[in-house]
């Protein structure tokens, strides 16, 4: 149907949003809400289901234009879920949470890694047959 976009967007804003879907109020503080690194992984596990198991691929859901009426794409890749996506980050951001590309690694976390990558000992790789 031509609301599988909107489907996905009130999912994701159920679960994610400050906003209750059914009231249009904001939810009381004890019921939680999940962050917009879940919401991006909500979001993919709907574009994975989508595209490998229902078959309808990375494009974006559209109608048809040759069968109008019949919609084709990815419906968690439509412009409704695009939007429902920003405003989102924008609402956690202003909310003072952290989005994902702003947890960059600190120094010591660099400094750990390089260490262990010291440490580690290194396997002999070789050719392997292919059959």
């Amino acid at each position: 149907p031509s609301d599988f976009p909107t489907w996905i967007a009130l999912w994701i804003m159920d679960k994610c949003d400050e906003s209750d879907i059914f009231t249009g109020q904001v939810k009381d503080l004890d019921i939680s809400r999940s962050t917009y690194n879940n919401a991006q992984k909500m979001r993919a596990a709907m574009s994975h289901r989508f595209s490998r198991h229902y078959g309808l691929g990375t494009q974006p859901w559209m109608e048809n234009p040759s069968k109008p009426g019949r919609y084709i794409g990815n419906p968690s890749l439509s412009v409704t879920v695009s939007q429902y996506m920003i405003s989102l980050r924008r609402h956690k951001a202003r909310a003072g949470e952290v989005v994902t590309s702003a947890r960059a690694m600190d120094e010591a976390t660099m400094h750990h890694l390089w260490e262990f990558a010291c440490t580690t000992p290194e396997k002999p790789y070789g050719q392997t047959s292919r059959k």
